[in-house]
């Protein structure tokens, strides 16, 4: 495939999603497509604060640029911190998928690639948190990164002296994932392999230790949330001025308990839940591409065991998560997912039966099963309920002068948290969280923010 052909689909599908999800980016904060964390964000962002752990340093940096880019409510403009990174992601997903390409592909690998990026696009629960406040799709965008990457170091490892500065360059870009969400060090073996390829093949040494030490460029963020702490926000998880509270934080606080935390016995259900989501995002016939894809690709076996670890790496993690979100942590999976339907179309277009090119009925199907669901789809994944800003301006509005509010979820609080602290509406009124009163950083905290509570207040 021509080079500026794959820069213009590249585009016309960054374009295309772009404008999808867009065109229902919310402005105002709601609990649908599990975005009840998002006022959490939100307040900390606008008040320069601390999120809840891992404290997630880069989507604090990227949110600085992102309040000042754009005009429009915090809501809208924090949103488009997972609007942009998934259009993104679609777009590389289509670069990714002409790595490895047969020579003699031509409109064949145009059209499995666009179809798996499509999928991926309108795939449910990667639309669902394209379009509201979090961190999954910034992710999700630096793990489509690290494939091509380390496409990268295998495909060039022969000729990575003449690639020195592409490599080097996006290792340090990819290390910024770090930063962002700690599941991402799930993609490090995958690092180490390619460091190891190009070790191998004799790659300049510079090269190799630049691209090692840029892969964990993320660290340095961390930097970020000290420094803020020392300021004592309104929102402050685990005061990190601490090394303690700082260490705390980044083990995941209170919610490490929930890595495989869930019962023996619910692994199956878990199980069965997980295929069945799969068949929701692609259909049965993404599921069979996808199928056939890993079994019959004609790609080294190095290359499919790689997306096959990733594939089910963070379907383990997901599947074992004690929270009734844990789907979430299934979007890198998602993804290579979509890149295996690639594959199986590419397959199957070689396939004839009885003189019928499987590979452009299988794409027939998908198309015309995609323009099926669309349309509900479109209705479900829009955030329009508005429910935690109503809730959060409600309750201000009708709480007496100097009243306590205690709300009963962490969405209830989030939503106060993000009017009062970051929107500075109703600050007399005083915001405590049952849930939270066990840890000694926010008990500090509230005596910060409210210098009159007492004790009694705090029970």
């Amino acid at each position: 495939m021509k080079k500026w052909l794959k820069l213009l689909l590249c585009a016309v599908l960054f374009l295309s999603a772009l404008a999808l999800y867009e065109s229902m980016a919310p402005k105002l904060l709601s609990s649908a497509n599990y975005g009840s964390d998002g006022g959490d964000f939100l307040a900390a962002v606008l008040t320069k604060g601390i999120p809840h752990p891992t404290g997630y340093p880069l989507y604090l940096l990227l949110s600085m640029i992102v309040e000042k880019l754009f005009f429009n409510t915090a809501v809208w403009k924090q949103v488009q911190l997972s609007i942009l990174p998934s259009a993104l992601a679609v777009s590389l997903l289509f670069y990714i998928t002409t790595f490895f390409q047969d020579k003699s592909a031509k409109y064949e690998g145009i059209i499995a690639g666009v179809l798996a990026s499509v999928l991926l696009a309108t795939a449910p629960l990667f639309w669902s948190q394209s379009v509201i406040v979090e961190v999954y799709t910034l992710n999700i965008f630096f793990i489509a990164l690290a494939v091509i990457w380390f496409f990268l170091a295998l495909k060039y490892s022969k000729k990575a002296n003449h690639h020195i500065f592409p490599l080097i360059l996006l290792a340090w870009v990819c290390g910024l994932g770090l930063g962002n969400h700690v599941t991402y060090v799930f993609i490090y073996p995958l690092v180490l392999i390619g460091l190891w390829n190009l070790i191998q093949s004799k790659a300049n040494k510079w090269c190799i230790f630049l691209c090692a030490v840029g892969w964990l460029s993320g660290l340095f963020t961390y930097i970020l949330l000290p420094i803020r702490a020392q300021h004592h926000p309104l929102v402050n998880w685990g005061d990190p001025e601490t090394l303690s509270g700082f260490l705390w934080l980044l083990k995941g606080g209170g919610y490490s308990g929930n890595v495989f935390g869930i019962e023996l016995q619910e692994y199956p259900a878990r199980i069965i839940s997980w295929i069945s989501l799969l068949f929701a995002q692609f259909g049965i016939f993404g599921m069979l591409a996808s199928i056939w894809g890993i079994i019959y690709a004609k790609v080294s076996s190095l290359l499919k065991w790689s997306t096959v670890y990733v594939f089910f790496v963070y379907s383990i993690f997901a599947i074992g998560y004690k929270t009734n979100d844990s789907l979430v942590y299934l979007l890198p999976s998602l993804l290579i997912f979509s890149l295996w339907i690639s594959w199986g179309i590419l397959t199957l277009w070689k396939t004839r039966w009885k003189k019928i090119n499987l590979g452009l009925i299988l794409s027939i199907l998908i198309v015309i099963n995609l323009i099926i669901v669309l349309p509900a789809r479109y209705q479900a994944n829009a955030p329009t309920t508005a429910d935690l800003s109503q809730y959060a301006q409600e309750t201000l509005a009708q709480a007496p002068n100097g009243a306590i509010v205690y709300p009963t979820t962490d969405g209830q609080t989030f939503a106060l948290w993000y009017y009062q602290y970051g929107l500075g509406i109703r600050p007399d009124v005083k915001i405590i969280s049952h849930g939270l009163l066990q840890y000694s950083w926010y008990r500090e905290s509230l005596l910060h923010n409210y210098p009159k509570l007492t004790e009694n207040d705090l029970q």
